[in-house]
């Protein structure tokens, strides 16, 4: 069994550190402000949890992190991927809002808002040379920056390293 450390950077999240991974369990808002406070601000994945706010939203505040990962640890860099762990919806709905904050609306986007069309290709092509890009030009998708992993019967592995969710009364 690995040895793990825990860190408590903020109410409501926990930064676990076990088995040659960082791993940011719950992403309240504050939660960079704490890991930078507590000196311990490298973390290599984020686990979404199911825990709401007062009004009823998801704690999953993933994109300053995100950006903290890419830009001041040096991911987008040297390539490396954030470990994005959760239920498959939960998944699905952080890499929505991703899509959205870091990469911009898409032409289907500006369509569905009833945004002049002149405006929406305007805007298009601002995305468009300010889109992160690969070293061969590309232009990046939400997808190259995380590797997911999702629960299936309760657990994912990662590496060296089982995480089990377990709910109940008690948990």
């Amino acid at each position: 069994m690995p040895h793990i450390d825990i860190i408590k950077p903020a109410s409501g999240s926990r930064l676990v550190q076990a088995a040659g991974h960082a791993l940011l369990v719950g992403q309240p808002p504050e939660v960079l402000k704490g890991l930078k406070l507590s000196g311990h601000e490298h973390f290599d994945g984020v686990m979404l949890i199911d825990t709401r706010e007062r009004d009823g939203s998801l704690m999953n505040h993933v994109e300053f992190l995100l950006y903290h990962f890419l830009f001041n640890l040096g991911g987008y860099a040297s390539g490396k991927k954030l470990l994005l762990i959760g239920d498959v919806q939960a998944i699905k709905q952080a890499k929505r809002l991703m899509k959205i904050t870091l990469l911009g609306p898409d032409p289907d986007q500006f369509k569905h808002w009833g945004s002049d069309p002149l405006l929406a290709q305007e805007w298009l092509g601002i995305s468009d040379d300010a889109a992160l890009r690969s070293p061969n030009q590309t232009i990046l998708s939400v997808d190259d920056f995380f590797t997911t992993h999702t629960f299936a019967d309760g657990q994912v592995q990662i590496g060296d390293l089982l995480i089990a969710h377990y709910r109940g009364k008690n948990q």
